[in-house]
């Protein structure tokens, strides 16, 4: 039973898919972003590009959920990033 995209996830996505993986990675918001070699440099240029694009700044602590774009949207949109 798979949802479409929410519009954060899908510009969460863009995000990761333009930053982080040159545009041409194909993925979900369950694509686990460590596995797609996301690594630790690439958790702080996350953060800081989700901190410029949706007004969000992360916490120290936040880059334990950052594994899927699922859980990102999620602090995001909870407030818990």
């Amino acid at each position: 039973m798979n949802e479409l995209p929410s519009h954060l996830e899908e510009a969460l996505l863009r995000l990761v898919r333009e930053k982080l993986f040159d545009g041409g990675a194909p993925m979900t918001v369950e694509t686990d972003l460590f596995a797609a070699g996301l690594d630790s440099m690439g958790i702080m240029q996350l953060m800081i590009s989700i901190e410029e694009r949706f007004g969000k700044k992360g916490r120290r602590d936040t880059n334990r959920g950052m594994q899927q774009a699922a859980r990102v949207v999620a602090q995001i949109e909870h407030d818990a990033f």
